[in-house]
């Protein structure tokens, strides 16, 4: 089950990533707009936040447009 887990951070990592970067957005500026801590952004992306909390994937959705189903 945790390899589940691991690959599921990943997973929504990369898609986070590939939306940013679709839409041409920076880390820094997903970052000042959702006042989400640059580095959060990052650990996001790269799949390495250990606890990805539902409030900011739902925030981190809202901001591109999308609901979190379409992240996950």
């Amino acid at each position: 089950m945790k390899h589940q887990s691991k690959e599921l951070i990943i997973s929504i990592g990369k898609k986070l990533k590939a939306i940013r970067e679709s839409r041409g957005y920076t880390q820094e500026y997903v970052a000042i707009q959702t006042d989400i801590a640059r580095k959060s952004v990052i650990l996001y992306e790269n799949g390495k936040m250990k606890n990805p909390g539902i409030v900011t994937l739902e925030l981190l959705a809202s901001f591109y447009g999308l609901t979190l189903k379409d992240i996950l």
